[in-house]
């Protein structure tokens, strides 16, 4: 029996929200590492940081830096993930967390396996 893996792609406003939030990732990578030369920019954008903040920027530029990354990565791979978990066989579905909200038991998946083998072979033998 054949098993084809998929993602199940994210909706289109969860999709562009994931773009966006790469975007505003880079800029802030992008501010970080340019430091204090950074300032103009930022305030065209109408962001203002003390003094003190742009030493802890310098100070701490590394960890500041990691921390947007993976900050950044998570959300994103939240706004990516649906959850589908989803089972069919010959285009029969035989489960879907999607529709239930939850995983299924190897049972259930078994027992829906083989139902749909039964309706399959029961609508190909001739009468």
């Amino acid at each position: 029996m054949p098993i084809k893996l998929a993602n199940h792609p994210p909706t289109a406003l969860k999709g562009l929200a994931a773009q966006a939030l790469l975007g505003v990732q880079l800029a802030a990578l992008a501010a970080v590492f340019a430091g204090r030369q950074a300032e103009p920019w930022l305030a065209r954008a109408g962001i203002q940081l003390p003094p003190e903040a742009w030493r802890a920027v310098e100070e701490k530029k590394l960890m500041i830096c990691v921390g947007i990354w993976f900050v950044g990565n998570t959300v994103r791979q939240n706004l990516l993930s649906t959850g589908a978990f989803e089972v069919s066989y010959g285009g029969t579905p035989i489960f879907s967390k999607l529709d239930t909200g939850r995983m299924p038991s190897m049972a259930e998946v078994v027992a829906g396996i083989a139902e749909a083998i039964a309706a399959a072979g029961a609508s190909a033998s001739p009468m």
